[in-house]
């Protein structure tokens, strides 16, 4: 299936000035999901109206989680489990035909507490697998090990889950990314699969690691549904949106800001 491209992407009104940056304009891009105002409700219908009309797969990522980024750059999230619950679950109830929805970036890797346990499998058991397909977010391959992410996942029930999406706002390169993928999903169950974020791993993550505004990146392989019979790999996808900040560093602006720069950057590396 064709995914949807949603058309105020964050890369769209900059077009204009830089003809270049339509490279990243012309891809379907997820949309980040960060509060759960009535604006962005709003905006959740539409985008499943206009790509239910298309026959198309909108991709979500819900990143309302309390305390998100362990209050670093990309701080914030819902006040309390029960209001983050709520909105999730909410979420989920919509008329979803065929969407795509990433599950809370860096939140499993990063800080998986008892209480996070619970209230995943207690969210995880409201999902509808014929109507939306969930992947939890487990990191990237230069983070836990795949035995590790098989641990803490036997620790929450994932029936309903679709599989993992690894490498969200990361560089690492989709070959050790597809091979960590195949590791985890074979020793999870045979019918996990996962996705690969792959909107800036076209020169793979650089010698120390960096994950916050690193130069020298590029894009990746363009996002398309793989989703062929007997591969875990379901798809590539961009995830983070390219040329979006990852926060104040490396000369950055804020989290989740534009920075044309970077976005250029991004683009120029990857036609060498």
């Amino acid at each position: 299936m064709k995914l949807y491209r949603y058309p105020h992407q964050s890369v769209s009104k900059h077009t204009k000035n830089h003809p270049e940056l339509q490279a990243i304009n012309d891809q379907p891009q997820a949309y980040w999901i960060n509060d759960w105002s009535p604006a962005t409700k709003l905006i959740v219908e539409e985008i499943l109206e206009r790509s239910s009309a298309k026959d198309e797969v909108p991709v979500f990522v819900l990143y309302m989680i309390p305390d998100r980024d362990n209050a670093s750059h990309s701080k914030g999230g819902a006040k309390n489990y029960k209001q983050y619950k709520d909105a999730v679950q909410d979420f989920f109830k919509m008329h979803h035909r065929n969407s795509i929805a990433i599950f809370e970036p860096d939140a499993f890797a990063l800080n998986f507490s008892q209480k996070r346990t619970e209230v995943f499998t207690e969210i995880f058991h409201s999902i509808r697998p014929e109507k939306v397909k969930v992947f939890l977010d487990i990191g990237h391959p230069h983070w836990h090990t795949s035995e590790h992410v098989k641990t803490m996942l036997e620790k929450i029930d994932i029936e309903n889950l679709a599989g993992i999406s690894i490498n969200v706002s990361n560089f690492v390169s989709s070959r050790e990314c597809e091979k960590y993928g195949n590791k985890i999903c074979k020793k999870v169950g045979a019918k996990y699969t996962f996705i690969v974020d792959t909107s800036r791993n076209g020169n793979g993550s650089t010698d120390d690691d960096q994950w916050c505004n690193p130069s020298g990146r590029s894009l990746g392989k363009k996002p398309s549904i793989i989703a062929k019979r007997f591969s875990r790999h379901y798809a590539n996808l961009w995830i983070k949106l390219p040329g979006e900040s990852d926060g104040q560093c490396n000369g950055g602006p804020k989290a989740g800001e534009f920075w044309t720069e970077y976005a250029l950057d991004l683009v120029r590396k990857s036609k060498r």
